[in-house]
């Protein structure tokens, strides 16, 4: 729930931040992250078992998320 927290105080900040795994680098900005809100859905959160999540797509209108705990996440 921390590093949920502190991701969105980083784009509230006006950050870009890069979620990094081993196969892509993903960079998300403040206007992503509000247009998934105006749809009704957080772009970051956190999962049942308490796992970072992030939105990865969409499927039948909905978003898909994965798992970012443990990837290379940094703010710019």
């Amino acid at each position: 729930m921390e590093l949920i927290a502190s991701i969105n105080a980083a784009l509230d900040a006006g950050k870009t931040v890069t979620v990094t795994t081993y196969l892509r680098s993903v960079s998300v900005k403040a206007k992503h992250r509000a247009q998934w809100r105006a749809a009704g859905f957080e772009f970051f959160k956190a999962g049942d078992d308490g796992a970072a999540l992030m939105i990865d797509g969409q499927s039948q209108g909905k978003p898909r998320y994965s798992r970012i705990g443990g990837n290379k996440i940094t703010a710019h």
